[in-house]
């Protein structure tokens, strides 16, 4: 009786020590996904920010054009 009660036991902790290894897998894989969504919402941010640069360079641009310098 006690053998069957230790095979219980142990039984018990593996399929424990399994869930566990499942559930850090399934963390892990979350983890990875928001580090990829935050790396493209970066990279989303960089070039949102590069076109406004971009934009207001032209506008610049348009603008002495428009008014040339009194030299």
């Amino acid at each position: 009786m006690f053998v069957y009660l230790l095979m219980i036991i142990c039984l018990h902790q593996l399929w424990f020590f399994l869930q566990m290894l499942e559930k850090f897998a399934e963390d892990d894989r979350i983890e990875q996904m928001n580090a990829q969504k935050r790396r493209m919402k970066q990279l989303e941010h960089k070039r949102a920010v590069e076109k406004l640069i971009e934009d207001r360079r032209i506008q610049f641009q348009r603008e002495r054009v428009r008014r040339p310098s009194l030299s």
